[in-house]
């Protein structure tokens, strides 16, 4: 069959040329590829009775299978996908499923199923029109809505499958959550390509060990997308020599050197990577970016340094949604490129990334202000050796009020994402701040 202009922004039908082998597997079962065609197709025609072309729909599933169908079908049917975390705060998720045409979830599953063995829907759309719609914190403090182009998807899913050589004999393990570029990268990365994709809901270090450990086969692990943090549990398990890996894809945070020495001492080919929501993960890799090594830049792609040594990128990857006037993409991160050579020194912004998690502090510090006994607080990243950097508070307390950690804990967990609540609390008697009553970040830095 070939392709149709509606689905060429990734090749779906590259899943039926797999034939009978098992080339989508969760923790439940596997789809061959043409089962996980007619899967897509299926909930095509269940979404296309829900929404019309270019709207919304909440995709709130696990990551396996099921996401990864209807994801497609939504595509198939010229629909926007908007994934939710169930996780997010309540305010936040209810409020981005109100955005929507549809919100899916499991109820939704035995429905669409029934339209197994139809025809995906004939629409009209076009390549400007949205495909994936993610949120990312940036450096302000409020969710940011980063839209991807039908156009966009297609050319991270092209020049990424590219970059990271990707095959139909390939597999890639995804254990990062599929509200991430990097999950969702990957998938339509692997979708591209024809590649096989074994996919996890939450990442368990001893699990996903085991199955890159699988003596070399037709259906092992060839890729897997890591934060430094899988990567440091992966080494404190023990992980050495797996078989048949060819690249760990390491992104969301700069990795350690001594932790990049151990991984390449115990034969786990390590490829840092640089990129974000906005590109849907790969901008480049290979080397070290945070150290100035020699960088493989994702073809079709433009690099330049900006004002404050800012790194500007322009090119199909990018969100239409998120370039400035001048078209390029301002990135916040700060580095140099030059030669082929890309170092990555820091941010513009106070972003603190931890486990691969994008948090600012400046969300984090309102929701404790919002707290009974807390007059003011400061929030920072410090550099940890498996997380990259955790999250700590200075907080000012109302006259009478003692500090009690896992009490603001608790309170904070019905406000924020697990990740974004401090791991370590102090109090202080005062917070600096400047003649306009922000907070000196510089005056009261205590990050490292």
């Amino acid at each position: 069959m070939v392709p149709d202009a509606q689905s060429s922004f990734y090749d779906l039908y590259a899943l039926r040329s797999r034939g009978g082998s098992p080339s989508i597997a969760d923790a439940v079962g596997s789809w061959s590829g043409e089962e996980a065609y007619d899967h897509a197709v299926a909930a095509a025609e269940f979404l296309a009775g829900l929404a019309r072309p270019t709207e919304r729909i909440a995709l709130e599933l696990q990551s396996g299978r099921d996401w990864v169908a209807f994801s497609a079908g939504a595509w198939l049917a010229g629909l926007a996908v908007v994934p939710i975390d169930s996780r997010w705060p309540r305010t936040r998720r209810e409020n981005v499923i109100e955005s929507c045409a549809v919100h899916i979830t499991v109820t939704d599953l035995d429905r669409a199923w029934k339209h197994l063995g139809g025809a995906p829907p004939v629409v009209t759309i076009s390549a400007d029109d949205p495909a994936l719609v993610l949120f990312t914190s940036g450096t302000t403090g409020t969710p940011k809505e980063v839209v991807h182009s039908r156009s966009s998807v297609e050319a991270q899913a092209r020049a990424g499958a590219q970059a990271t050589a990707l095959s139909p004999a390939s597999r890639w393990l995804i254990a990062i959550p599929l509200t991430h570029a990097g999950g969702i990268g990957a998938v339509v990365r692997c979708l591209h390509a024809g590649s096989a994709m074994t996919l996890r809901q939450r990442f368990d270090g001893q699990e996903c060990m085991e199955l890159l450990q699988m003596p070399e086969q037709p259906n092992a692990i060839t890729h897997v997308s890591l934060v430094p943090t899988m990567l440091q549990r992966f080494i404190t398990a023990g992980l050495s020599g797996p078989p048949s890996l060819e690249m760990a894809l390491i992104g969301g945070a700069p990795l350690d050197s001594s932790l990049r020495q151990e991984a390449v001492s115990r034969g786990i080919p390590v490829s840092e990577s640089w990129g974000m929501t906005e590109t849907l993960g790969l901008i480049a890799l290979g080397g070290a970016p945070e150290s100035g090594g020699e960088a493989l830049v994702l073809e079709g792609l433009e690099l330049r340094v900006g004002d404050d040594s800012e790194l500007l990128v322009r090119g199909p990857i990018v969100a239409p949604s998120s370039v400035g006037e001048d078209r390029w993409l301002h990135t916040g991160d700060v580095g140099s490129f030059a030669g082929g050579r890309l170092k990555i020194t820091g941010r513009l912004g106070s972003l603190i990334i931890s486990g691969g998690e994008n948090i600012s502090p400046e969300m984090v510090e309102a929701a404790l202000r919002d707290l009974h006994g807390v007059a003011d607080a400061y929030v920072y990243g410090v550099a940890d050796t498996e997380w990259g950097q955790r999250v700590e508070v200075d907080v000012v307390l109302s006259p009478g009020v003692s500090l009690d950690p896992e009490g603001l804990r608790l309170e904070l967990s019905s406000r924020l994402s697990p990740w974004e609540v401090p791991k370590r609390f102090s109090a202080v008697d005062e917070i600096k701040r400047d003649q306009l009553g922000k907070i000196d970040r510089s005056g009261n830095d205590r990050s490292s």
